[in-house]
């Protein structure tokens, strides 16, 4: 989780960034990647290969699987076929507007400038696991409801 959800659905938190792990919260603040189970929201990229060789599939929740949404369904495809390299990349932004645009950029700087910053020959590799979390937090899309279940639960 990046930050914890009520089980109002109410974003309170969300200033709490890494709430449950102190090193993603410091490499957030160098605006260094982050491995994550799963995240998904404006930009994605992702090799091909789980989809031609893995047989991963864009889908929803299997019956009596809980409700991830798609991204959370596809990284959890990714993981259990061996792709789990998933990160974040915290000095790309991207938003729904230009006005929300302006506002990134005053706000955290530009792309272009993160990147001079982050290529100064001294790259800072992600440290991958190579497990998923033993649990992920499910919701319930009508009442906001959550729990924590398996991550594997419902694959074959």
């Amino acid at each position: 989780m990046l930050f914890e959800m009520p089980q109002n659905g109410n974003w309170e938190y969300s200033h709490n960034l890494f709430f449950s792990s102190p090193p993603s919260a410091l490499r957030y603040a160098r605006r260094a990647p982050i491995q994550v189970f799963a995240c998904w929201n404006g930009l994605t990229a992702f090799d091909a290969a789980p989809f031609t060789q893995a047989g991963v599939r864009f889908r929803t929740n299997r019956h009596g699987e809980c409700n991830l949404g798609e991204p959370g369904h596809m990284a959890k495809d990714f993981w259990a076929r061996g792709y789990g390299r998933l990160a974040i990349v915290p000095s790309v932004n991207v938003a729904y507007t230009e006005e929300d645009v302006r506002k990134v950029r005053a706000e955290v700087g530009t792309v272009e400038a993160e990147y001079a910053k982050e290529h100064t020959g001294a790259e800072e590799e992600v440290q991958w696991v190579r497990e998923p979390p033993r649990i992920v937090k499910c919701y319930d899309p009508n009442s906001w409801a959550s729990e924590w279940r398996a991550w594997d639960e419902g694959l074959d």
